[in-house]
């Protein structure tokens, strides 16, 4: 609907004030920050500057630094200092350091913090999404954090301290359930650990033998080695075998070629299995029991997080933001500059944030913080950003209008013509009473749980499909279901009823070029607005988009109607004069008349062979662009004609089918008709937008409004 008037605000202030500056605006919701430039405070700066002029070295390094903030205009006392001996420089160092500036301008000891609590919040997997971000509204704003860098260290340490507890007793139980389900597969061998491990001059080793193995081992009796086993089962045999040391690397090495698996007795394994089992059950039931209590302070831990320090985790989110703002805000000695926009109608308000400070408002004179606001188009070096404003039907397509680009600040917002012209397009290419329906439930879904802003124009756009199903008698592929109705009108609209329910070709085909004609004709108007707002009279009189146009494109329409549909001519010498010839020799000559009427110099580049050949073409392109252009809108019908195809192949099969597969391939042939048509048809009415209409009214080269 509109474009939102913007404000210009400067603000100056002690440098010692930047960071409760930087909270005011960022607290305001609607500042757009600009990189501070040469505004008219910092002339102010100029004496400075020229205090330092007998020391060439310093005021080198000042001027430098200068450029870097904006004050290029002290660049050109550079050549005025080279009368100034070597003797007279002074180190720049000794006074005042670039990097001082710097981090005077862009320090922000809240970002080791959030990370902190970020690494907190990762450790203990919780979800920032589904915690209450809206935590500096009302009392919630006034969280005390002082201190709050002991807090949270503690903090951190306790979580890895938990967590580092919680990993080594589920290791443990891991280790001892091993040991325990080891134990279970020799608990019937009658043997003592601590005779076994005893031996001096041998090596014990215990495990499983695949059974092919197993059936091997008669091939190597001739080796030194005793071999027992406890159990067997269908693949393995659970056994031991024992061997002299001396010869020990040898027959682990023949055990290996045979697949066998060793089993590691733990050292604190004494007498029988049995008994070694009821002492790994004894640890097992320990470690269980700490790692609940561990598990359970873990969770009370993360509730008291989630419910308190999630609140002091975005008050810190908030001030690092803010104070990472600081990098747009141009600091010199004691005092610093920040720029930015805000929309007009909140000019008071931003101004009685500051008045109504108390840290800010009871000042001395010579640190008191100074906001300016002034029009925004007072800076040239300053582009205006832009920010939508528009009507609840046309909102939600202004994400359409940003993907293209977005007007520049004087041009018109074109996002209600593209809302109504979108949706109007997409229910006459996809009109179907039932798909439309079921679109727009499925974009109600999406808006609703996701707050989605697609969602809200497939609401839109499937309402339209299903006004135009309804005209066309279509529902769920069902042909003239509303045929019995419109038998009830009068002669002339029901046959026009009928014919567009029976999709007849020729209705369709020149409807959608009508409506094509419309499209650029109201374009062109657009674009005339536009130029005539910008005062450029080379596009809103002489432009193929401007008057000239018009008049041209108009009279070429009405005379193509009259002479094929109404068998009317109208191509007498007058017309084809004034309607004709003379527009199109104003399109050809538009740069030199236009620079004419805007009173600036006439300038014909390359010659006048040049500019007529360079003209020449590109008015045989503009020529077959108003044709091609028209016809393209052709597609428009024909995606009717392809949607009662498509559901023609559809409700084929569903007739061939028996019972149940009837009601499945109807569903199936629906969805997928509303899927992949669906997709096409709204890809092909956003490229009539961006191609038709938006390269006819502006060249999307607005900044978008960016608020911190």
């Amino acid at each position: 609907m509109a474009i939102t008037k913007m404000s210009l605000v400067r603000i100056s202030g002690n440098v010692k004030y930047i960071d409760e500056t930087m909270v005011k605006c960022c607290e305001f919701g609607m500042f757009h920050p600009e990189r501070a430039k040469m505004l008219e405070e910092y002339e102010k700066t100029n004496e400075i500057f020229l205090d330092y002029s007998k020391n060439t070295g310093y005021l080198r390094k000042i001027v430098d630094l200068a450029g870097k903030l904006g004050l290029g205009q002290f660049k050109n006392q550079i050549s005025d200092l080279e009368k100034f001996s070597k003797e007279d420089k002074i180190g720049f160092e000794d006074n005042i350091s670039e990097s001082e500036i710097e981090t005077r301008a862009y320090s922000n000891s809240f970002e080791s913090l959030l990370h902190k609590c970020e690494d907190i919040f990762t450790m203990l997997d919780i979800k920032l999404k589904d915690i209450n971000k809206k935590i500096f509204e009302n009392k919630d704003n006034n969280i005390e954090i002082e201190n709050i860098d002991v807090r949270i260290d503690e903090l951190k340490s306790k979580v890895e301290y938990l967590l580092k507890e919680k990993s080594l007793h589920e290791k443990k139980i891991s280790e001892y359930t091993s040991v325990l389900t080891q134990l279970q597969n020799i608990d019937n061998a009658n043997i003592d650990f601590d005779d076994l491990f005893s031996c001096k001059y041998l090596k014990i080793r215990f495990g499983r033998l695949p059974k092919e193995s197993y059936e091997k081992l008669k091939l190597f009796d001739s080796e030194e080695f005793v071999f027992v086993s406890f159990k067997i089962d269908h693949n393995y045999s659970l056994c031991l075998y024992i061997t002299p040391c001396y010869i020990s690397k040898k027959i682990d090495e023949m055990f290996n070629s045979l697949f066998f698996e060793r089993i590691r007795i733990p050292v604190y394994a004494h007498g029988t299995p049995d008994s070694t089992k009821h002492y790994v059950k004894d640890q097992i039931n320990k470690y269980e029991s700490a790692l609940k209590n561990i598990n359970l302070e873990i969770k009370n831990l993360k509730t008291k997080i989630e419910k308190d320090f999630s609140k002091i985790y975005f008050k810190i989110k908030f001030f690092s933001e803010c104070f990472s703002n600081k990098k747009y805000a141009a600091i010199f000695e004691d005092k610093f500059y920040l720029v930015g926009f805000i929309p007009k109608d909140l000019e008071h308000e931003f101004v009685d944030k500051f008045n109504n400070s108390d840290s800010l408002n009871n000042l001395e004179s010579s640190e008191a913080i100074d906001v300016t606001i002034s029009d925004p188009t007072s800076d040239k070096r300053l582009k205006t950003p832009v920010k939508l404003k528009n009507n609840r039907f046309s909102r939600p397509f202004e994400d359409f209008v940003a993907m293209y680009g977005l007007p520049s600040y004087k041009d018109k917002d074109p996002t209600v013509f593209l809302s109504i012209s979108y949706t109007v397009l997409f229910g006459i290419m996809f009109g179907d009473i039932g798909q439309g329906l079921v679109i727009a439930l499925l974009g109600y879904l999406m808006a609703k749980i996701k707050d989605s802003n697609f969602g809200r124009i497939l609401t839109r756009i499937g309402l339209s499909s299903a006004f135009f199903g309804v005209i066309y008698g279509s529902c769920f592929g069902f042909e003239d279901l509303f045929e019995k109705y419109i038998l009830g009108l009068s002669d002339p609209y029901k046959n026009f009823l009928l014919k567009i329910s029976h999709k007849d070709t020729n209705t369709l085909l020149l409807g959608a070029i009508f409506i094509g004609v419309i499209f650029t004709i109201s374009s062109m108007i657009f674009n005339i607005v536009v130029g005539i707002k910008h005062k450029k009279s080379s596009v809103y009189m002489f432009g193929q988009n401007g008057l000239a146009g018009l008049v041209f494109y108009f009279s070429a329409i009405l005379a193509v109607v009259g002479v094929m549909i109404l068998k009317t001519n109208v191509l007498n010498p007058w017309f084809i004069t004034f309607c004709i010839i003379i527009p199109i020799v104003l399109i050809f000559l538009k740069e030199p008349l236009g620079d004419k009427v805007d009173g600036r110099e006439v300038k014909i580049h390359d010659g006048v062979g040049g500019f007529v050949i360079e003209n020449f073409f590109e008015l045989y392109d503009v020529l077959l662009g108003f044709m091609s252009n028209t016809i393209s809108f052709i597609r428009v019908g024909a995606f009717v004609l392809s949607h009662a195809g498509m559901m023609m192949v559809v409700m084929n099969f569903v007739n061939n089918m028996q019972s149940y597969g009837k009601i499945s391939m109807l569903i199936f042939g629906n969805i997928f008709v509303m899927a992949f048509e669906g997709l096409i048809v709204g890809i092909q009415v956003l490229r009539l937008q961006f191609y038709e209409m938006f390269s006819r009214c502006f060249d999307g080269a607005g900044k978008p409004f960016k608020k911190i």
